[in-house]
C-alpha cells in the first residue's frame, strides 16, 4: 500500500502545498549535497559501501535519515540507495529522497565506470517548482537489458505529492542511454494511490506499468486495473497490447481512446458508437452485464445502460480476445446477441496485476 495515511496525517501537521522561493532554494542546495557526498564516496569505495560511507558522514554532521514514521517535513532526508542494476555491471544506480510538506522528493542518478571513475549518465531530477506536486514522489525506475550496441533505455515513474486526495497523477519518462542520454517522451496518467502500489518493469524493448485508477465506464465500480504497456523504439514509444486486463476494463479503455488510436482495435463502422459514447460528462453509463461465450471466455458480451437527456437504452459490444489483445467485433442496441445468452453480472474486483518476466 502506498501510504496515503502519512499523507492525511502529513496534512494536520503543515497543510501548505506552497513551496516558498527561499525552501526551493534550500531544498535544491540539500538534494545536490547528498548527491556530492555520494558521488564522491563512489569513486573513494566499493558500490556496496557508498551508502553506509554516506549515511556515517551525515551522522557525523548531524544528520540522521528520518524514520519512515516521522512527518515528512523540509529539511529531512527520508532515505539514499545505490544498487548495480540486474545486467548492468558497469553501471550505478542512485537514488536520494528528500521530504517535503505532505511527501517526499526523489532524484535518480545514473552512473557508468568509464576511465576507473564513475560518471554520471543520466540525471532525473526536479527543482524550483511552486506547489509539491513538482516534485517526485513515490519515484520508481526500470533499466532494460543493454543492446547490440550497449545502449539501453530507463523508465523514471513518479506520483504528485499533496496534502489530501488519493487521486493524483502519474507521470512517467523513457530515456534512452548510449553515449549520452536522450529523453523519449514524457506521458501523465490519473492514479488513485488508496489501493495496492502501482508497478513498473522492463524487458529488452518494452515497458509495463500498471496501477489502480477510475473505472469511468461504470462510476459505481469506482476503480480498474490500468496497464499501459510500450514497445521502445530508436526514437520514440509505442503503446502495445494488453491495453486491459478484462473485458469491461479494455471497453472503457477504447471508449477512452482518441478514435485514430481506437479503430486499429475494433471492426469497421463503429466509430459512431465510440462517438457517441466516448466517456462525456453528458452521457452517464452503467455497465449491466458481462457475459463469456464460451468456456474459454473467447468472446464476452458487455451489456451497457446509456443513459443522457434524450436516450435511455442499452448496448451489447461483443469483444473478442486473442492472447493478449481484445477486439471489439459488433455492436447491437436493444437486442442481446443470441450467440452469447446468460447475463452474468460484471466483475467488480480489480484485475490482479500482471507479474513481471523472469
Amino acid at each position: 500500500m502506498l501510504p496515503g495515511l502519512m499523507l492525511a496525517l502529513a496534512f494536520w501537521a503543515e497543510p501548505n502545498s506552497a513551496v516558498t522561493p527561499e525552501r526551493q532554494v534550500l531544498q535544491k542546495k540539500l538534494k545536490h549535497d547528498v548527491r556530492d557526498l555520494l558521488f564522491q564516496a563512489a569513486n573513494t569505495v566499493g558500490p556496496a559501501d557508498v551508502r553506509s560511507l554516506v549515511i556515517n558522514q551525515l551522522k557525523a554532521q548531524g544528520k540522521n535519515l528520518s524514520a519512515p514514521s516521522d512527518i515528512p517535513s523540509y529539511g529531512s532526508i527520508k532515505n539514499v540507495t545505490v544498487a548495480t542494476p540486474p545486467g548492468h555491471p558497469e553501471l550505478m544506480a542512485i537514488t536520494t529522497t528528500l521530504g517535503i510538506t505532505c511527501g517526499e522528493d526523489t532524484s535518480l542518478y545514473l552512473l557508468r565506470k568509464m576511465n576507473a571513475q564513475w560518471t554520471t549518465v543520466l540525471t532525473v531530477e526536479t527543482n524550483g517548482y511552486p506547489e509539491i506536486s513538482g516534485a517526485q514522489g513515490f519515484f520508481k525506475y526500470a533499466i532494460s537489458p543493454s543492446a547490440a550496441d550497449g545502449g539501453f533505455f530507463v523508465v523514471t515513474a513518479n506520483v504528485t505529492p499533496w496534502c489530501s486526495s488519493m487521486w493524483q497523477t502519474l507521470r512517467y519518462q523513457v530515456h534512452r542511454v548510449s553515449g549520452t542520454s536522450n529523453r523519449l517522451t514524457s506521458l501523465s496518467s490519473d492514479i488513485y494511490i488508496g489501493g495496492p502500489e502501482y508497478t513498473l518493469f522492463a524487458d529488452s524493448n518494452t515497458f509495463t506499468l500498471q496501477y489502480q485508477a477510475a473505472q469511468r465506464l461504470d462510476p459505481g465500480i469506482l476503480l480498474r486495473t490500468h496497464i499501459q504497456k510500450f514497445r521502445v523504439n530508436e526514437a520514440a514509444v509505442d503503446r502495445i497490447p494488453p491495453l486491459a486486463l478484462q473485458p469491461q476494463d479494455f471497453l472503457a479503455e477504447w471508449l477512452s481512446l482518441p478514435w485514430e488510436e481506437a479503430k486499429q482495435w475494433a471492426a469497421p463502422g463503429l466509430q459512431p458508437w465510440h462517438l457517441q459514447l466516448l466517456q462525456r460528462d453528458d452521457v452517464h453509463t452503467e455497465i449491466a452485464m458481462a457475459q463469456p461465450c464460451d468456456k474459454t471466455a473467447s468472446r464476452t458480451v458487455i451489456a451497457i445502460n446509456v443513459e443522457s437527456t434524450d436516450t435511455d437504452e442499452e448496448v451489447y459490444f461483443t469483444i473478442r480476445k486473442d492472447g493478449q489483445k481484445y477486439f471489439i467485433e459488433s455492436v447491437s442496441l436493444d437486442q442481446q446477441p443470441f450467440y452469447c445468452p446468460g447475463d452474468t453480472p460484471a466483475e467488480r474486483q480489480s484485475a490482479p496485476f500482471l507479474q513481471p518476466p523472469r
